[in-house]
């Protein structure tokens, strides 16, 4: 949960887009694209819903991409 609290803290002001179902590399999944609240660049996304038992324990969490995250003046 530390990494979640410190990724939010890092990326500041955040939104989500409205749920959609996607396929990905692992099967059907519902997302939420996460997006910057200050530039709506899109950062990742969230799982919403996995269809597959095997992928459950991704509901919840986020995929953020690395290269997208910039914190400026350290």
């Amino acid at each position: 949960m530390l990494w979640l609290k410190t990724a939010f803290n890092v990326l500041g002001r955040q939104w989500q887009w409205p749920k959609e179902d996607r396929h990905l590399l692992t099967g059907l999944h519902t997302v939420a694209d996460v997006y910057c609240g200050d530039c709506r660049e899109v950062l990742g996304w969230k799982y919403e819903r996995a269809y597959e038992a095997s992928q459950k324990y991704k509901e919840g969490k986020f995929i953020l991409e690395k290269s997208k995250i910039v914190k400026e003046n350290w």
